[in-house]
């Protein structure tokens, strides 16, 4: 636990997060990327998946990475090509962080907050759901074409995101959302999709579709804490914000994410993976709201998600019969695949 308080607080340091003045763009959020991307690559047995991973690769069980798709089967390959496991999470989490920083770093108004807004809500995912991830960053990145109006390259993107995990098709909405539908619209559309649910998951069901989530509603990353803090975030605006009225721009950005809010109190654990590629939006909608702020008001967000990503550290880590995800953090000079946690 200590040691990601210790990480937590450089990364604070580095971006000047509670600076009276302004946040650090610059050197100081290079270097608190570069902690970031250190402590994920260098891991060991942190994260909810990372031993299903380890193990598939260490063992070459055709049946786990024959799932895979292209471009992390490719990955994988390569990492069993060398007979070295650590090598995936490697590759994987500099393919996943250097996209999704530099995506910050380029189309973000302040990429040390929406650097903030990551570690607090999809870093310690990132460690788990890591297929996924990877093609989140791709769509991290898609968000340029999204704001230039080139849908030709944002479709390219996707595409390339869902060689990563097949369930990036989905952000293909992202793009009619944010220059077509009002939040009214998107609101009636979540309506329509509460009434039509059932059909939904019998589909999904019928065909086998996400099958595994269908049965995990309650969990830690599916459950509760998870999505009702989303919707905090989201009311929150309101109350710390206190804007009478949103811009387009903004508008734009809310929209995204109430998808992302409805997913998973329609389809449970599986709806908050889907739910992920609208959520990301958090990333650059909250910058909008606070960088041209009071001090007061960007401190408070940097505070919520700090900790949040400390309390949710905390709670995974006293699960009762259930190893921690995330602690003791070691890395992979000092473990092997004989002290996995169990």
């Amino acid at each position: 636990m200590l040691f990601y308080i210790i990480i937590l607080f450089l990364v604070l340091i580095s971006t000047k997060s509670f600076d009276i003045k302004k946040v650090s763009n610059g050197f100081g959020y290079c270097l608190a990327s570069f902690i970031l991307i250190l402590v994920a690559i260098l891991r060991f047995d942190v994260g909810w998946d990372y031993q299903s991973y380890y193990t598939i690769l260490d063992e070459e069980i055709k049946a786990g990475y024959i799932r895979f798709e292209p471009l992390s089967l490719l990955i994988s390959f390569i990492a069993m090509y060398f007979n070295m496991p650590s090598i995936f999470f490697i590759l994987s989490g500099l393919i996943m962080y250097v996209t999704a920083f530099y995506a910050f770093k380029r189309f973000s108004v302040s990429p040390s907050i929406s650097l903030i807004v990551y570690v607090g809500l999809f870093y310690l995912i990132s460690l788990s759901i890591i297929r996924q991830a990877l093609a989140i960053s791709v769509c991290i990145y898609a968000y340029r074409y999204v704001i230039s109006h080139n849908f030709k390259k944002y479709f390219i993107c996707i595409i390339v995101a869902t060689l990563f995990h097949y369930s990036a098709i989905i952000s293909l909405i992202v793009y009619p959302i944010f220059h077509r539908f009002k939040i009214k619209t998107v609101i009636l559309y979540i309506i329509l999709a509460v009434f039509t649910r059932t059909i939904i998951l019998y589909l999904l069901e019928y065909f086998n579709v996400f099958s595994a989530y269908l049965e995990k509603i309650d969990d830690i990353e599916g459950g509760k804490f998870t999505r009702v803090f989303y919707l905090l975030i989201l009311i929150s605006f309101f109350l710390l914000v206190k804007r009478k009225t949103y811009n387009e721009y903004e508008r734009k950005h809310i929209s995204i994410i109430l998808v992302g809010l409805a997913c998973p109190f329609l389809f449970g654990a599986m709806g908050e993976r889907v739910g992920y590629y609208f959520l990301i939006y958090y990333c650059y909608l909250i910058p909008l709201l606070v960088h041209k702020k009071t001090i007061e008001k960007r401190i408070i967000y940097v505070m919520i998600f700090s900790l949040y990503f400390i309390s949710t550290i905390y709670i995974t880590s006293n699960i009762e019969e259930q190893k921690s995800a995330y602690t003791p953090y070691r890395t992979i000079f000092t473990a092997d695949k004989y002290s996995f946690k169990y």
